[in-house]
């Protein structure tokens, strides 16, 4: 899996469908966004499809893991989105120092 810092604008509507092949229904998303060095700076700006688990994600930047797929309609091989972890991370609440007793 490949991980790259992405900067999630919207997610746009979900496309559904019957397949014709197997008869059932699917869905995909995509989401608008841009890829980022490590020091924010946008270097492409597009789209990508995100894995049902991610549909509905907010828009902000993030680690994203991506894994290779086969496109249903063209059958090209591309990237999937399949794991978002918000960019930089979160850093836990230190507890305060304890003070000092005057002397």
């Amino acid at each position: 899996m490949t991980s790259s810092i992405l900067q999630v604008f919207k997610m746009n509507e979900p496309k559904t469908g019957i397949s014709v092949k197997t008869g059932k229904a699917w869905s995909m998303q995509t989401a608008e966004c841009a890829l980022c060095d490590e020091a924010g700076v946008i270097l492409e700006v597009g789209t990508v499809r995100v894995t049902k688990e991610l549909e509905g994600t907010k828009p902000g930047t993030y680690s994203a893991s991506f894994s290779l797929r086969r496109d249903y309609k063209t059958g090209e091989i591309g990237a999937m989105v399949t794991a978002l972890t918000p960019y930089p991370p979160q850093r836990a609440a230190r507890a305060p120092a304890p003070a000092t007793a005057a002397v």
